[in-house]
């Protein structure tokens, strides 16, 4: 959602982009409607989308990012912040988009590995994953 982080977000579509375009301020009706599709446009042409919708679907309850609004987030199964684990039903690809995205933040491996209840070798081989995708989009 900002660039005031490193890696992905420096690349994201919205870096420049007033935050408030991201949480619309009308609950319902057309102006809430129009507000997404404001904040959806920014994120379509966005080249680190997906890395934003990974993070948002583990950290962000509110508002659009990675093209998504939080209701779309909810029907992935985003109800909440995860911020300590991952749910009892998360899938091992689900474990590693919020192990990415934690790791992404700037979270170390060892924090990551130890609230994703995965071992660290597989936190720093997530880790590995995002700077060589970083270098790859360079």
């Amino acid at each position: 959602m900002t660039a005031g982080g490193s890696g992905w977000r420096m690349r994201a579509a919205c870096a420049d982009v007033d935050p408030e375009v991201f949480f619309p301020v009308a609950e319902s009706g057309p102006v809430q409607e129009r507000q997404v599709a404001e904040a959806k446009v920014v994120c379509a042409g966005c080249p680190v989308r997906s890395e934003c919708l990974a993070w948002a679907l583990v950290t962000l309850p509110h508002g659009v990012a990675g093209g998504l609004s939080a209701e779309e987030r909810r029907g992935l199964g985003a109800s909440r912040p995860v911020r300590v684990g991952p749910p009892p039903e998360a899938t091992p690809r689900e474990r590693a988009q919020a192990g990415r995205a934690a790791l992404a933040a700037g979270r170390a491996p060892a924090v990551v590995a130890a609230e994703l209840g995965v071992s660290e070798r597989t936190a720093l081989r997530w880790a590995q994953q995002i700077r060589t995708a970083e270098r790859g989009a360079a």
